[in-house]
């Protein structure tokens, strides 16, 4: 069979004349107007230097927010633009890390290529917009007086309450799949909510949560999705805190007494004798010199021993949050067959935020006191996702979530468990058949998981 290809030169065309597009239909909608003057008006912005291309991307960018005020735009399809006046401004908010700075910033100027700066202040950290040296900044945030609420928050309660909704008659909802993508996503510090048309409406889907739709335009699904995701961050992150139970476990294995004479006396109360010696063992690991990366884990689907309850725990995602929080999904480097070729079939969790609320898994998902100990089975891993490259995918150039449905092929229906041990907080997958399918000859690489 023929295989058509497509020249490099040819596709970088093609992905630039759509990046003029998209940003010309952005140019009609910020500034009302019309295809013609949108036109107009790009063509005067580029002469203006106000914007530039990524062109591996394939999107433009206005270099400062202000080009994209109507008034602005106006101008510009009028062929005449001017720098705006751009002074260096300090946020009123206080925000406790930089990350919340960082997403309060980005949920206000998205897409903009403003320049703004997180700098520590007392208590936290502040945001300084606009051209300024860091010197010069920091006397500017110690001249400001900041405010300790963030944006969007009741300063009594710290957060602002998403108003409450009247409930609605079912509606035929089109629900997520690879033929109807989210539209728009809004975070939350490491929280995501992803809003789906839902035919002439629009629903919000938060993970650990229903959908929640009847929202007449974008902007309503957006609030709600904000507000909801602020009174969720209240609580512990679905991979962040431990919660009580780890505490309780831990001020057990760490108290103040000496762990010599703690084990001393449980052994006394089992045996009803002293114990007469201390054994010292010392045991040797097998550690994997070398691992890979198959991509960033997104998210692991597991069900309960019981088969009756299912729960989603999602990883901290690396488009939002500090890379050293970035879970990695990694393979051994594989071992001969019976045939002699190396399979890799060992699925390992590596480094970032692990932790998993034993709180949540006793409240939702059947667990109990009985439950936590040092090494705790949660239970059977049925679907597994991770972002990663992948030639076939986008040419490469954009990472793509991938999921692996578990217990397939020549699995068989044999699950893999997820076992988690909260004093270290890392998780494990035990056991299954997964194993990474050899290359493909057509694709240029290997699938992915299979099993």
């Amino acid at each position: 069979m023929a295989k058509t290809s497509t020249s490099p030169g040819k596709a970088i065309a093609e992905r630039m004349a759509l990046a003029d597009q998209r940003f010309i239909g952005v140019l009609m909608e910020r500034g009302q107007l019309t295809a013609a003057q949108a036109a107009k008006a790009f063509e005067t912005l580029k002469k203006a230097k106000a914007v530039k291309l990524d062109a591996v991307g394939g999107t433009w960018s206005v270099k400062h927010g202000a080009f994209l005020d109507r008034e602005v735009l106006e101008r510009a399809a009028k062929g005449a633009v001017k720098n705006p006046t751009i002074n260096p401004r300090v946020w009123p908010q206080l925000f406790k890390t930089k990350t919340a700075a960082v997403t309060a910033w980005e949920d206000t100027r998205p897409g903009f290529d403003d320049k703004a700066q997180f700098l520590p202040a007392a208590g936290g950290y502040r945001i300084v917009e606009g051209p300024i040296a860091p010197a010069m900044a920091r006397k500017l945030i110690s001249a400001t007086p900041s405010s300790s609420a963030p944006p969007r928050e009741n300063k009594a309660k710290g957060v602002a309450k998403a108003p409450a909704r009247k409930a609605a008659k079912p509606a035929k909802c089109a629900m997520p799949s690879k033929k109807n993508p989210p539209i728009m996503s809004v975070t939350h510090g490491k929280l995501r909510g992803d809003i789906y048309p839902s035919g002439k409406q629009f629903m919000v889907i938060i993970p650990g949560e229903g959908p929640n739709g009847g929202f007449d335009t974008i902007k309503q699904a957006s609030t709600y999705a904000q507000k909801r995701l602020a009174e969720v961050a209240k609580n512990p992150s679905p991979l962040k805190k431990a919660g009580k139970a780890v505490k309780r476990l831990l001020a057990k294995v760490q108290g103040k007494r000496n762990p010599d004479n703690l084990a001393a006396e449980q052994y006394e109360i089992f045996h009803g004798l002293p114990s007469p010696e201390v054994l010292e063992y010392r045991e040797k690991v097998h550690v994997h010199k070398h691992l890979w990366a198959a991509g960033t884990l997104v998210a692991l689907e597991v069900a309960n021993l019981a088969g009756d309850r299912v729960m989603v725990l999602r990883a901290p995602d690396p488009d939002h949050v500090d890379f050293n929080d970035v879970v990695m999904a990694c393979f051994d480097e594989g071992s001969p067959d019976e045939n002699g070729k190396l399979v890799c079939k060992q699925l390992y969790l590596r480094g970032g935020d692990q932790s998993i609320p034993l709180d949540e898994l006793m409240e939702e998902f059947g667990m109990n006191e009985d439950d936590v100990r040092d090494n705790m089975v949660i239970g059977n891993i049925r679907k597994i996702t991770y972002r990663t490259f992948k030639n076939f995918e986008s040419d490469g150039e954009k990472p793509i979530d991938f999921w692996h449905p578990t217990g397939k092929e020549h699995a068989k229906g044999v699950l893999p468990i997820l076992v988690y041990r909260p004093l270290d907080p890392s998780m494990e997958v035990v056991g299954g058949r997964m194993k990474i399918a050899p290359k493909s000859l057509g694709l240029g690489a290997s699938p992915g998981i299979v099993g």
